[in-house]
């Protein structure tokens, strides 16, 4: 499990878990996903709640999806799994999705389910839900990228790539887009090729650069790649953006910490739980 919190997680057991380069000086065969045609969203209220959600406002976009979900708008609670899972609670976000499919057993149900049982380390599971995710039609370019996670995640290289290329000609939102890069990363962490790991996250963070994530993403890596003061500059910007800001602070602290920047995280930690005593993660 090498793709994502849970298994940065891996490497810290007790915790969850900007040159940006140009297609010219991209890695080889790395590519930069042409823009597509957006998918519009089952209810602009879900569309406003993920705007609030990546640009960095998750308690308000959690709220929001809760709402929308008891108010039963389409794949409200498929969305907010998702936000769970970049969290780190993932039992809560398996939950979540599986109510999305429940409401509504769609391709884009489906793949947020994939992810959330990946995440989760139910590998075999998030299998399962992304060839489900796929026999579902019209499918959802989420589904194809998710789905390569949970197949990288599985050592089945080849079929992920593949997946991939398929969600390329597919195109998308930005969040989509963003994220077929990040899985692009993944898959090159997984076959241990750093260069274009880096070049893909550095990809998905210039597509997304007001979403927290992306930005946590690079520091992760500059940490593990013995990076520190690289880290911390990352993390440095990120956190001038969102300097009262709960989950932004504690991710920043538990990348610190997975990168044995213990000083850092310890600091990080107290401001967050200062900043929320009923905090159980500082």
């Amino acid at each position: 499990m090498i793709g994502h919190r849970a298994g940065w997680a891996r490497l810290a057991p007790l915790f969850s878990v900007l040159c940006l380069v140009s297609a010219a000086c991209s890695a080889p065969g790395a590519v930069s996903t042409p823009p597509g045609p957006s998918r519009p969203a089952a209810d602009t209220r879900l569309a406003a709640a993920d705007a609030r959600f990546f640009t960095g406002d998750y308690d308000g976009a959690e709220a929001a999806y809760r709402t929308l979900a008891g108010a039963g708008v389409a794949l409200a609670a498929s969305h907010n799994s998702t936000l769970l899972a970049y969290e780190s609670r993932f039992k809560e976000s398996v939950a979540q999705a599986e109510a999305g499919v429940a409401a509504g057993s769609s391709s884009a149900s489906l793949a947020r389910l994939t992810r959330a049982m990946d995440w989760a380390e139910d590998v075999p599971g998030a299998v399962r839900a992304g060839a489900q995710a796929l026999a579902a039609t019209p499918v959802d370019p989420l589904a194809h990228i998710y789905y390569s996670e949970a197949l990288a995640d599985s050592g089945r290289f080849p079929e992920a790539r593949h997946q991939l290329q398929l969600a390329e000609a597919m195109g998308g939102d930005a969040y989509t887009r963003a994220e077929l890069n990040r899985e692009w990363a993944n898959y090159h962490r997984g076959l241990k090729d750093p260069a274009s790991e880096l070049n893909y996250i550095q990809l998905s963070l210039k597509i997304q650069p007001e979403f927290p994530e992306r930005h946590l993403e690079l520091a992760r890596f500059q940490y593990l790649a013995k990076k520190q003061t690289a880290a911390q500059a990352v993390l440095d910007k990120l956190l001038a953006a969102n300097p009262q800001n709960y989950p932004v602070v504690v991710g920043a602290a538990n990348s610190a910490l997975i990168g044995g920047d213990v000083d850092r995280a310890t600091s990080l930690y107290a401001a967050a739980a200062q900043g929320r005593p009923d905090g159980a993660d500082a």
